[in-house]
């Protein structure tokens, strides 16, 4: 499937417009694992990726570390994250839930962090999995209409599912005016440099 039209503007923006745009330590190589005891479910997990359009985010910036943003839900499988992706190739882009280790894959991901809704109590966060989980299955937002909610962007589904919860912190998170775009943009780094989110966990990917 091609990307849409304004899809290609979007990245075009991000690429000329953005300026861009006691922690635990976990490297990763061919094998991936967390301490359960460590992460909460509706955890808010960031990666920095390796593909083109999230060098286009990060490009400019050099405060900026991540270009993508999920949800942390504990099955029995395991750890996963509930996230939404563009369109790759031939896969439409979507909301899916993904294992940890191919969420941090070596080809998808150089570096990541796992933070936390500050206050968010345990029965806010199963609410925010709730909803997320609900989405599974959709589209992904090419047009990053933040207003309307029958396809999402990654930053769009992880703000609405903290809402959903119990969390109205959208406003409080700088959003950022593109010219092809109707609606402000939300990006990934700036819902992590937020005073509305705590780290909990940083994690090196990238063999040294």
């Amino acid at each position: 499937m091609f990307f849409r039209l304004s899809y290609y503007l979007l990245q075009l923006n991000f690429l000329l417009l953005f300026s861009c745009n006691n922690s635990n330590n976990i490297s990763s190589h061919n094998t991936f694992s967390l301490d359960t005891s460590i992460v909460s479910n509706g955890d808010i997990v960031f990666r920095r990726g390796r593909d083109i359009m999230a060098k286009m985010v990060l490009a400019q910036g050099d405060s900026s570390r991540f270009s993508h943003v999920g949800i942390l839900i504990k099955t029995k499988e395991g750890l996963s994250v509930i996230h939404a992706i563009p369109s790759e190739l031939n896969n439409d882009g979507i909301v899916l839930v993904e294992s940890i280790p191919d969420f941090f894959s070596n080809e998808k991901a150089s570096t990541g962090s796992i933070y936390r809704v500050k206050g968010a109590s345990s029965d806010e966060s199963e609410l925010m999995i709730k909803y997320a989980l609900k989405k599974v299955g959709k589209p992904f937002d090419n047009n990053f209409n933040f207003s309307e909610d029958s396809s999402y962007y990654c930053t769009e589904l992880v703000l609405k599912s903290i809402t959903a919860g119990g969390k109205n912190i959208k406003d409080k998170i700088r959003s950022v005016d593109i010219l092809t775009i109707k609606e402000p943009v939300f990006l990934p780094d700036n819902l992590r440099i937020s005073n509305q989110l705590e780290k909990i966990l940083e994690i090196s990917l990238d063999d040294k």
